[in-house]
């Protein structure tokens, strides 16, 4: 089939040429994103410090990477064998069973470094809050300049980090129990140690001072090697599931498809083609097509026989069992909880129903699973109430 283009039109196909043109061959701007991302070679990316970490830091000592939760990696993990656990990025909101976990692993003789601006549940465990720093915004200052508390480790003239920081500050509740390792120029505290019993949490809320644009900043290397001498010459671990959620967990296909260059190009293009498709080919140039009728979906049917001869047999029993059996898979799934009377309260706390009806449904399971029949208005009632806890847990 032949497409006939008017003369009129060459100009606009020529633009639109160019304009592809010129989009493929443009210089590629910086991308500032900040991803923390342990491979991510752009400026707020980490690998610079991925691989002093294997390198030059912790030579002597295994590194590996993790994309779980803490929560996940915690409740997995061998304890027997210590080692430093190292989390930076923006939005390290932990969660109340996050820190469940954290602070038994610390008190072993574990320890963790965490650097991010916020930090969720955890700020109130450990008794400091995290704050703007109004001191740095209130005189204009276009860099933050952060200094050792311990004299041994050089520092005499500050770690400048020009327009790439964070305006925030800790405010300690609990001084007795944290130790200010950091402060800026304005002597506002940026980077704390807490003790807890043979661990301990490291926390600094300058991530951006760990990625690989601050890092090729003069010294500023020193400054994150000198975070690191705190920790004994333990194996490494890196997480890195809350840098890939926070930079891709909230974004659509098409945000996706349009942040990446390539990607974009091709999108365009199609889009142009299809366009130009129909502005061409937008009168039928065939014969009508037959429409088809499509075989009858008949899977309505099947359930609706099946349902007829569950009904018939009265076998209800069989049924409540399996909707237990379902049941308590979903709960594991989603809350990495077994279904018993022991986590009764902390399922309620999490899916948001409430203990009560949490309860009812223990005890009306464990009845159904040891009777050997039942009632179709018990097999209702217990119907009634998992839907209900489908329908509304969080």
């Amino acid at each position: 089939m032949k497409i006939h283009i008017h003369r009129s039109l060459y100009p606009l196909l020529a633009l639109i040429v160019i304009l592809f043109l010129v989009e493929l061959f443009a210089p590629k701007p910086i991308d500032w994103t900040r991803s923390f991302m342990y491979d991510d070679t752009r400026p707020y990316g980490t690998k610079i410090l991925y691989e002093l970490l294997d390198t030059e830091l912790f030579p002597n000592q295994e590194l590996k990477l993790n994309n779980q939760t803490v929560f996940q990696y915690l409740d997995n993990v061998n304890t027997s064998k210590l080692h430093n656990l190292i989390l930076i990025g923006d939005n390290l909101n932990f969660r109340k069973w996050d820190i469940e976990k954290i602070i038994p692993w610390i008190q072993k003789g574990n320890n963790m470094l965490i650097a991010s601006n916020q930090l969720g549940d955890l700020v109130d465990t450990l008794g400091f809050v995290v704050k703007k720093d109004y001191s740095i915004n209130k005189i204009k200052m276009d860099s933050l300049v952060q200094y050792f508390k311990n004299k041994k480790i050089k520092n005499q003239n500050g770690f400048v980090y020009k327009k790439s920081y964070d305006p925030v500050r800790i405010e300690i509740k609990d001084k007795n129990k944290i130790y200010v390792e950091g402060v800026s120029k304005t002597k506002s505290v940026q980077f704390i140690n807490i003790p807890i019993d043979k661990g301990k949490i490291i926390l600094s809320v300058q991530p951006l001072a760990f990625t690989n644009y601050n890092m090729l900043q003069k010294d500023n290397a020193d400054y994150v090697a000198g975070i690191f001498s705190y920790f004994p010459d333990y194996p490494l671990v890196f997480n890195s599931y809350y840098n890939y959620e926070n930079l891709y967990g909230k974004k659509n296909i098409l945000s996706f498809i349009l942040t990446n260059k390539a990607l974009r190009l091709a999108y365009y293009l199609t889009v142009i083609a299809i366009l130009l498709l129909l502005l061409f080919q937008g009168k039928r140039k065939q014969r009508i097509i037959p429409i088809i009728k499509p075989l009858p979906n008949t899977s309505l049917n099947f359930i609706k026989t099946l349902g007829q001869l569950y009904f018939k047999y009265s076998n209800h029993i069989d049924i409540a069992k399996k909707q237990i059996i379902y049941f308590k898979e979903y709960i594991k799934n989603r809350y990495n909880l077994t279904f018993v009377k022991e986590n009764v309260e902390e399922i309620a706390d999490r899916s948001g129903i409430s203990v009560k009806i949490i309860k009812f449904l223990d005890y009306k399971i464990n009845q159904i699973e040891n009777a050997k029949s039942i009632d179709g208005n018990t097999l209702k009632l217990l119907n009634d109430k998992i839907e209900f806890f489908y329908n509304n847990c969080k």
